[in-house]
């Protein structure tokens, strides 16, 4: 049995594979608009880790068989001749959790840490070194493995991490951030957040360099202060196949979505998400292990808020509850959320977030969680004795 992956994956490394050089769609394709979670490189950890298996804390795994590559044949590296620019607030707690060990943030994040966590990166890159795509799977991985190393990314890069301590969201700072000047500390006083600036091996020329807008002002604004090293590790999630070998222990849950509330705006246009000013219709999907499980029979039409709990006591008694859904310790739900257009094809993806065992066992009661982009949902989680 051969590992597969997502489509976008064998997209990009065969691109890479064909040319030194990739435009910059691709690129930033390949490094946000996955499916697996990319974070900056934690400390020590290099092209060698390719194939480390990573807990759902995204802690690496020690002792035993904590690799899915142990022959080094199985892994392939490519050159790339790539310069970029991006600000991004985060969109998911994984994606804190994976990125809070090189930050320095210390204990265990909650969705409600997401929104107050943004960063802008500078970045060349000059290699990727990957799990080669048709390597055999092991016939066992350790039960505590959820993420493998599926790439390691070397270059160059500066990167400004912006935190906030109150109630105070990175989602718009994107906008002021491109129009901003004057030296990065003076921007972030006057937006009210913390900033911490590191340099591996990229350093600005001026004051201005950190607002830097395109490819050529990464190129003229940056120089090098040392040589490449690991910038970004992508994590790719055990495959659901592979985890059914580990299983260990089944909880039956009862999971009920009671409310789900969009943005006032389509964050993939920043416009309104219907004709003439339309709000959206509110439907979603819930994924386990690559298998839909649940989808409302209608949307929730013309409203920013569905409330689906008020929906149960109105004549829909059943909308938005799972009854009994059996959770391995390596399972993963995915809640994926919909503007319901005229046809499935022409629905607008509002986003989507993947809730873990851990994440449902850490629920007492009620909880909501941030899927990004102003997008939340509120879960009722009850585990069946």
């Amino acid at each position: 049995m051969n590992l597969v992956r997502p489509a976008t994956m064998l997209a990009w490394a065969s691109a890479l594979a064909a040319t030194a050089g990739i435009n910059a769609a691709a690129a930033q394709e390949a490094l946000y608009a996955r499916d697996d979670v990319l974070a900056r490189a934690p400390l020590g950890v290099g092209p060698e880790h390719v194939g480390r298996f990573y807990d759902v804390d995204f802690r690496p795994l020690v002792g035993g068989a904590n690799t899915l590559v142990p022959d080094p044949t199985h892994v392939q590296t490519i050159p790339v001749a790539h310069t970029r620019r991006v600000f991004r607030a985060l969109q998911s707690e994984a994606e804190l959790r994976a990125n809070a060990g090189a930050w320095g943030i210390a204990g265990r994040v909650s969705t409600a840490d997401v929104s107050r966590h943004a960063y802008f990166r500078a970045y060349q890159l000059d290699m990727l070194t990957q799990v080669n795509e048709s390597i055999p799977m092991p016939a066992v991985v350790p039960a505590r493995a959820a993420y493998y190393v599926s790439g390691v990314f070397v270059g160059r890069m500066i990167e400004a991490h912006f935190s906030s301590n109150s109630t105070r969201t990175m989602a718009g700072l994107e906008a002021s951030f491109g129009a901003a000047s004057g030296g990065i500390e003076t921007w972030a006083q006057q937006q009210q957040v913390s900033v911490q600036i590191d340099t591996l091996g990229l350093e600005p020329s001026d004051s201005d360099a950190l607002f830097a807008q395109t490819q050529g002002d990464v190129q003229r604004l940056y120089r090098a202060n040392g040589p490449p090293r690991a910038i970004f590790v992508r994590f790719t999630r055990v495959p659901s196949n592979l985890r059914a070998q580990t299983l260990t222990e089944v909880v039956p849950y009862r999971i009920t979505v009671d409310r789900v509330v969009f943005p006032q705006t389509n964050p993939a246009r920043n416009t309104a998400w219907d004709g003439f000013g339309g709000r959206p219709d509110i439907t979603f999907r819930v994924v386990l292990d690559g298998r839909t499980i649940y989808e409302p029979t209608a949307a929730a039409r013309d409203t920013f808020v569905r409330d689906l709990a008020r929906e149960r006591g109105s004549g829909s008694p059943r909308v938005g509850v799972i009854d009994s859904v059996s959770i391995a310790a390596t399972s993963v739900l995915d809640f994926q959320f919909f503007d319901q257009d005229l046809t499935a094809s022409g629905w607008d993806r509002a986003g989507s977030l993947i809730v873990t065992a851990a994440d449902l066992a850490s629920v007492e009661g009620s909880r909501e969680f941030a899927v990004g982009n102003g997008v939340r949902f509120t879960l009722s989680v009850t585990r069946i004795e």
